[in-house]
């Protein structure tokens, strides 16, 4: 099984936390970068770590106690300025998840584990670009989306994301919700039977009508989901968004999110679910882009560690 890690942003993060990870032994197999080998040769000197790099060919191609790089071409290192926003980094980020998702797609890659980018340094190329999941969503093509935040014992699907608040709650509806429920049901039942709780808009769910009466309209978003007996809803929500329910009392046990920005579960995966039929990848976050560049990254690689060993995971029950 390989997955492949796409390297971010060339000036950001994404090269000295491959090289530090492979470094410190805890992402040293089973893996291929895509990006530009001269660029994570030239991050390698810059911070003065003593890894060894090749080149690979893909998946039948690679070596055992190296850094294997699928050199995508995307970018010169005489382009790169560590900790600068560019509009050629921004390009370059996208054309490795664009080729890592063509591995993913060809079988060549069992997952896709994405390392940050920097929106702000993309969206000089794409204007319209709001995150990973649109994106890669766009290039596989589906049609069911939604982004599940996934930790061994909660796992969160968001209705919508990278939304103003404004939007978030006008995009809001019954369809998206019972969509997002069969999303959710239809990976976790892969995994084992589930538990669904469903958070509510309003503070407290609205309390009783106290706060908001738009709880009322998340009720025929939950019948679709639960009619076809893939899940258990063991409370029938929508619940408040704070409700100890919520946070997980058991392994696995998924929850929808009505807010991005509630519900996540700490030291989580970033996983995206789609329908039948269309192959998955999981990313980790775009947090940290080139403003924070070679040298000036702390000297923790944790996050990705805890992100690969959760994709391995996932990856058997594909």
């Amino acid at each position: 099984m390989t997955i492949a890690v796409s390297m971010g942003d060339p000036a950001g993060v994404g090269p000295e936390i491959i090289l530090k990870a492979f470094r410190e032994g805890e992402v040293n197999e089973g893996f291929v970068v895509v990006g530009d080998q001269e660029v994570l040769e030239a991050c390698r000197e810059a911070i003065g770590l003593d890894v060894p790099i090749r080149s690979s060919l893909g998946q039948s191609d690679l070596k055992a106690g190296v850094v294997n790089v699928i050199t995508v071409g995307a970018i010169r290192r005489s382009e790169v300025i560590p900790g600068e926003v560019s509009r050629a980094c921004g390009a370059a980020a996208m054309r490795y998840i664009e080729a890592g998702v063509r591995l993913a797609r060809e079988g060549s890659a069992a997952a896709l584990v994405t390392l940050p980018v920097n929106k702000e340094a993309v969206r000089l190329s794409a204007p319209g670009f709001s995150g990973h999941t649109g994106f890669i969503a766009d290039l596989c093509r589906a049609r069911g989306v939604a982004m599940m935040l996934y930790s061994p014992k909660l796992a969160v699907s968001h209705v919508s994301a990278h939304l103003s608040l404004r939007e978030a709650i006008e995009a809001v509806r019954p369809q998206r919700i019972g969509e997002v429920i069969e999303l959710t049901a239809s990976f976790l039942s892969r995994l084992g039977r589930a538990r669904l709780a469903v958070a509510g808009l309003n503070p407290h769910a609205g309390e009783a009508g106290a706060f908001g009466s738009s709880r009322h309209g998340l009720r025929p978003g939950l019948p679709r989901g639960v009619r076809r007996g893939r899940l258990h809803v063991s409370r029938p929500g929508p619940h408040p968004d704070e409700a100890p329910g919520f946070r997980g009392s058991g392994e696995r046990d998924p929850g929808i999110a009505d807010r991005p920005d509630i519900g996540g579960p700490r030291d989580g995966v970033r996983h995206r679910v789609e329908g039948p039929g269309v192959d998955e990848e999981l990313h980790g976050g775009d947090r940290a882009g080139p403003q924070t560049g070679w040298r000036r990254y702390v000297s923790d690689v944790r996050e990705l560690v805890h992100i690969y060993q959760q994709v391995c995971c996932l990856s058997e029950f594909r």
